[in-house]
């Protein structure tokens, strides 16, 4: 027994502490591996060209503008949306999991002996970990809310320029 609250009173048989935060922290850091893949995803199919050909559809007379800038844009769209299929894919699973085992978290902290001081630790850690996790997914969905529009702002910017 150490003083990081490890001993068996801080445990809920078949899980402790440590496991509990050893796989929490692999399972945040596969969500945000795959949410950069997510990102690029989008980034590949909002590409110039598509968007360009967006812009085109809605004036009249640039139907061969459109179809070239499809034609330029097609392979990057392709791509972008073969990464965003294979991301999501693998997102469903790891967040369900995630889901589950924040569940477990939840049973640990309830569980946890209160007459052991030594348990305050990761109880304390806990709390900050799951408070920090809430905050910054309210931050991340607020900032990145327009990631799927940022064609429409490309767009947006592209009306204002001739072409």
């Amino acid at each position: 027994k150490d003083n990081k609250g490890n001993s068996d009173a801080c445990a809920t048989k078949p899980y402790s502490w440590q496991k509990w935060y050893y796989v929490m922290g692999g399972c945040y850091i596969a969500i945000c591996l795959l949410t950069a893949l997510q990102m690029e995803a989008m980034r590949a199919m909002t590409n110039t060209n598509t968007v360009k050909a967006q812009l085109y559809k809605t004036q009249e007379g640039r139907d061969a503008d459109v179809e070239a800038c499809e034609r330029a844009g097609a392979a990057s769209f392709r791509r972008g949306a073969k990464l965003a299929m294979c991301t999501m894919c693998t997102m469903c699973p790891v967040l369900i999991f995630a889901a589950v085992w924040s569940c477990i978290g939840i049973a640990l902290y309830c569980n946890s002996s209160e007459e052991h001081e030594e348990c305050n630790y990761f109880e304390a850690w806990w709390l900050g970990v799951t408070i920090g996790s809430l905050v910054f997914s309210c931050c991340a969905s607020y900032c990145c809310r327009g990631v799927g529009g940022g064609a429409l702002a490309f767009k947006t910017e592209m009306a204002s320029v001739e072409m």
